[in-house]
């Protein structure tokens, strides 16, 4: 039953998200049938599956959200990976950011040069 707690968790937590609107929105962004999702949010344990749940992070994953709940095992733990995959992504889009200032930092200064340049030429 935790299993199906969790599954649920991370479906309403997709649709608050606005990933998706339905189960079978939902089913297909994870690529499985809706009748194997559905069974699933059932309790089937024969559609409960790491596999399943490996499917939704890799979801959350490619849309940089994290998984809230207080329950334990795969959510707790794709949880880990992807507080490390932001803080990543965020210390990699402040190095890019960094990067994109000194370029333009870069451009003013030539700018600057070439109008002193063409003022000590005249």
């Amino acid at each position: 039953m935790e299993r199906v707690s969790q599954l649920k968790d991370l479906y309403n937590q997709a649709r608050k998200a606005g990933l998706c609107f339905t189960q079978k929105e939902f089913a297909a962004l994870i690529g499985i049938s809706p009748t194997n999702f559905s069974s699933a949010m059932n309790g089937d344990e024969k559609y409960l599956t790491d596999n399943l749940f490996s499917k939704i992070e890799k979801l959350f994953t490619e849309h940089n959200l994290q998984p809230v709940t207080d329950n334990h095992g795969t959510v707790i733990q794709s949880q880990k990976k992807f507080t490390q995959k932001e803080n990543s992504t965020s210390e990699q889009e402040r190095i890019d950011k960094f990067l994109d200032l000194l370029k333009e930092k870069d451009v003013q200064v030539n700018r600057l040069l070439t109008i002193i340049e063409n003022m000590q030429a005249k």
